[in-house]
């Protein structure tokens, strides 16, 4: 007979038995889940399963018996108790078959108890990471909304000009968004630069028509308000 006993704590009950009865069977093409028993009273629970396998060291069946313990949040306390492996009649032969089904358990359950840590630390790496990207992102919103309304402000507070100007460049921006059904939608922004007297540039923000009527080389009378573009007359 060979017996391991061990203290499990930070999984769930109901989890760790499934994947248990699942592994175990799976783990040998002779090995079988031959019985099982639940009970709960209270806030505790006890859940017992009995598999059996086919040993070839002592060629007949070994028997293994599982057991789970759990008192409420208390750390959960598994037995397993391997059987059989020898055809003796007053004494044991050997023990080998034992071991090596108990030896395939600890290793299953090892294997599990692996994984879960790794789920576990994922989900606390999840949950730790998800709000940063969300105050993140969230704040990248309210500073370009803050400086939208600033700039909107500062351009209603500045006077409105005209000055003589030639316009110097253009340019466009072409930015593409996607959709969760994978259509894209495409938005341009249309910018001009214009040349005052002074050899000052300043590069304005216009609309699509605005920026079809301007031509690189353009003279006229430019008409703004801080970086509002107001409109542009030729000579």
């Amino acid at each position: 007979m060979a017996i391991f006993e061990k203290t499990i704590r930070n999984q769930n009950f109901d989890t760790l038995l499934r994947k248990l009865e699942h592994a175990i069977p799976d783990s040998s093409w002779s090995a079988e889940l031959e019985a099982g028993s639940d009970f709960k009273e209270g806030s505790a629970q006890c859940s017992v399963r009995v598999f059996e396998r086919y040993s070839m060291v002592g060629g007949n069946r070994l028997s293994l018996t599982l057991t789970l313990f759990q008192n409420g949040d208390a750390p959960i306390r598994l037995s397993a108790i391997a059987a059989g492996g020898s055809q003796a009649v007053f004494f044991k032969m050997n023990t080998l078959g034992e071991d090596a089904f108990l030896e395939d358990v600890k290793q299953l359950l090892e294997e599990i108890l692996r994984a879960n840590m790794f789920y576990s630390g994922f989900d606390a790496l999840f949950s730790i990471l998800f709000p940063l990207v969300f105050l993140f992102v969230l704040g990248m919103i309210l500073f370009t909304v803050v400086g939208n309304l600033r700039t909107w402000s500062k351009n209603n507070a500045s006077p409105r000009l005209t000055v003589p100007a030639t316009v110097v460049a253009k340019r466009t921006n072409v930015s593409r968004h996607h959709t969760d059904n994978t259509m894209s939608h495409t938005f341009t922004t249309y910018y001009a630069t214009f040349q005052v007297e002074s050899g000052d540039r300043m590069e304005l923000r216009l609309s699509g028509t605005e920026y079809g009527q301007l031509a690189e080389g353009d003279t006229g009378e430019l008409s703004f308000q801080g970086t509002r573009y107001l409109g542009f007359e030729r000579n």
